[in-house]
């Protein structure tokens, strides 16, 4: 028969699910590689994983504590495909698309990319996180850390690489007025 470790009931099960990944950069794998269309077009999902350290494996835990039929990978790197139509937003996502390749190229001796999409699963890059905010179903703006570019691993191993800014949402500014209640009968206003 097993003794009851010290602590048992004081163990927190929802610490994993409420845990967050600090903003900086993390050596990931890549998990999985999907080829998917949109609104704007063609692009890759590329769900990815801290490789180690403190953090290995976060996503893969914390999607293990999901529940329901919504679970949902939490890190995915989205690379948009050039549609090839000459246009200035084309051209960066050229930009982009490359500089993703060249970074998964580099994190990997003897790698090259051929054009098939499966081959970059198992690969290493390294994972940009920054803050993000965003308005949940409650009306309250949240934060999350989030994935927001790559780099070589070599940049995550030495501190030079540089992370993209924070998105954050617009602030609400005090434009001086107040809501006032129309229907209130003892309102005065400064024109009466």
């Amino acid at each position: 028969m097993l003794k009851k470790f010290t602590d048992y009931d004081q163990v927190d099960v929802n610490a994993l699910n409420n845990a967050t990944l600090p903003k900086g950069a993390y050596n990931m794998q890549i998990k999985g590689v999907q080829l998917m269309s949109g609104d704007k077009g063609q692009y890759l999902r590329v769900d990815m994983d801290i490789c180690d350290g403190e953090y290995k494996n976060f996503f893969a835990r914390k999607f293990e504590n999901q529940s329901g039929e919504r679970k949902n990978w939490g890190c995915s790197f989205f690379v948009s495909i050039p549609a090839e139509d000459g246009s200035k937003s084309d051209n960066f996502k050229k930009l982009l698309f490359k500089t993703f390749i060249l970074n998964v190229e580099d994190s990997n001796q003897g790698f090259h990319w051929n054009w098939n999409e499966s081959e970059l699963e198992g690969k290493y890059v390294g994972g940009l996180f920054v803050l993000k905010e965003f308005r949940g179903s409650d009306g309250e703006i949240h934060t999350i850390v989030n994935i927001a570019g790559t780099c070589t691993l070599k940049r995550v191993a030495d501190g030079t690489y540089k992370l993209p800014k924070d998105k954050l949402l617009p602030k609400e500014r005090d434009n001086g007025f107040k809501d006032v209640d129309l229907m209130q009968e003892d309102i005065v206003l400064p024109f009466d």
